[in-house]
């Protein structure tokens, strides 16, 4: 996989389209991450129910670094790494089937929001929070520096609740 991947980012991935996706309003290329995803590097370490081919941290260390070498833009890291990781643990299970099948097929991007003004790198940040409201949950406040947050279909949204002194995640379209 390594291998073809290296030759496909040598011959079709070169510093002019990289430029070109930069300039671009969606600041990547389309059709080089629906290539990604057909090369399998999108499902890589999705389990293979979802689509994916469940392979573990060493294969997507060889993976990513061929991306490294060629200074990928493409949201491998955002939504087929961290937010794919995520949803596998802590996903129901029509979240899963939905949004795991998508990614892993180059469908969907789905992107961590985390960071928070004025919180540096802290990753536990109480600035966003939630409330339950009925049957309901209500968030407020304000992530920033959300990976690829202009062309994500989703976003993974920690927020913290006073009332039990806890972080949760949400999955939000």
């Amino acid at each position: 996989l390594a291998d073809s991947l290296r030759r496909f980012l040598n011959t079709e991935y070169s510093f002019e389209k990289r430029r070109e996706s930069i300039n671009s309003q969606e600041s990547f290329d389309p059709a080089a991450f629906s290539a990604l995803a057909d090369l399998g590097v999108l499902g890589l370490s999705i389990p293979s129910q979802y689509g994916g081919f469940g392979e573990d941290a060493s294969t997507e260390m060889l993976v990513q670094k061929e991306l490294g070498r060629a200074l990928v833009l493409e949201p491998v890291i955002a939504s087929s790494v961290i937010s794919s990781a995520i949803l596998e643990k802590f996903g129901s299970e029509p979240q899963k089937e939905h949004w795991l099948t998508a990614v892993a097929q180059g469908n969907a991007i789905v992107s961590p929001a985390y960071l928070e003004s004025n919180s540096r790198e802290c990753t536990t940040a109480k600035g966003a929070r939630y409330k339950r409201d009925g049957e309901h949950y209500v968030l407020s406040g304000h992530k920033c520096l959300v990976w690829h947050g202009c062309v994500a279909h989703a976003f993974l949204v920690s927020a913290y609740d006073d009332a039990k002194n806890a972080h949760s995640v949400f999955l939000i379209p």
